[in-house]
């Protein structure tokens, strides 16, 4: 009862949800103690687009607060040879019942409306584009990934590359570039409609509408393609998370994934279920080239995003099912200053390939 309070006091009542086993304890460990005000950023998008959601769960809190203190009250009388009521221990118990059913009914809505839903995963990124909160875009491929791209093609041969929450990268267009067929996963449309102009304006290429994911048709997907040099460009519009469970035709059986910014921008809660796609979509054998980010808190008390994936994160979501190996890591914070103005002490990028058994 303990941690699940202190967890709900911080916001991070949904780790206690989602831990099972051994993860129980990594998601206290997580929990970032002591209490604070500002909620974790992995939920304080739901929090916040309601105050009665807070209040309720304090109620629930305060709920069980009181009928533990209506026991006492009673325990407290029977040992004095009275009979509990009288003493006002029922009436305690009366109102911490109410307060744990209002509780445990608002968290049931939040959970029902916002617990690891499509749409609240996909709402922080539709505004971010709306707003033109993209600035994690460079106006060229990845200096990582043009360093190591020989780890995910040690051949010369041509290889099918994910580039999972791709946006409007540059990395495809290099990746297609060099002879690779690449599929990049968004569910903006904005991000889509930019790319497409980035693609006929960089790099002559375009691309064009193959499939719109009606129902009649055989993806669940809205599907761009063109060509662009001795590779191709596919585009699929709509949720990544469905890539491996849709209508049974969307591609699977990848050589290589490129993940720059997606395991960093995704919530935490999500991070299990990504990587299982991820793996899904992986044939044996094949690499995904990681980039993550290692950091402290910013100066509001968020973790993210950008998250922080430590190495001790990519190898409990990874090591059961790839062989990790770490490539490069670089102190970011002389080149962009900004991480330090937002109250990071460090910031790192990591590279890291990993190979599927």
């Amino acid at each position: 009862l303990v941690p699940g309070f202190l967890m709900a006091a911080t916001g991070n009542w949904r780790r206690l949800l989602a831990a099972k086993g051994s993860a129980l304890m990594r998601g206290l460990m997580q929990a970032r103690l002591p209490l604070r005000r500002s909620y974790p950023p992995h939920i304080q998008a739901g929090l916040n687009k309601s105050r009665m959601q807070k209040i309720m769960v304090g109620v629930l809190g305060g709920g069980g607060l009181l009928v533990l203190q209506g026991s006492s009250v009673t325990r407290a009388a029977k040992a004095e040879g009275g009979d509990g009521g009288s003493k006002g221990g029922t009436p305690w118990s009366l109102l911490g019942g109410v307060g744990l059913g209002l509780g445990a009914l608002s968290i049931g809505w939040y959970l029902r409306q916002h617990m690891s839903g499509e749409e609240d995963r996909q709402a922080r990124w539709h505004e971010g584009w709306a707003i033109g909160r993209t600035h994690f875009h460079l106006n060229e491929a990845n200096p990582k990934l043009t360093r190591f791209s020989k780890e995910l093609f040690p051949g010369d041969e041509k290889s099918s590359v994910l580039v999972p929450l791709c946006g409007k990268t540059h990395d495809m267009a290099y990746l297609a570039s060099m002879g690779h067929n690449v599929v990049g996963v968004d569910c903006v449309p904005k991000a889509c409609s930019e790319f497409r102009d980035l693609l006929k304006e960089t790099y002559g290429a375009i691309l064009s509408l193959i499939g719109d994911g009606a129902p009649e048709s055989k993806t669940s997907y809205t599907v761009w393609r063109g060509s662009l040099g001795s590779g191709s460009v596919t585009y699929l519009l709509g949720d990544f998370f469905s890539l491996c469970a849709g209508r049974g035709t969307s591609p699977t059986g990848f050589d290589a994934i490129y993940d720059r910014g997606a395991l960093v921008a995704i919530r935490p809660i999500d991070r299990i279920e990504y990587v299982a796609t991820c793996r899904e979509a992986l044939k044996p054998g094949g690499k995904i080239l990681l980039l993550a980010l290692e950091h402290d808190p910013f100066n509001n008390g968020k973790l993210g995003p950008p998250f922080s994936v430590t190495r001790a994160d990519v190898d409990a979501l990874y090591a059961a099912d790839f062989n990790i190996k770490e490539l490069d890591r670089e102190d970011r914070m002389s080149i962009e200053p900004v991480w330090k103005k937002k109250g990071t002490s460090y910031f790192d990028e990591i590279v890291y390939v990993l190979e599927k058994k």
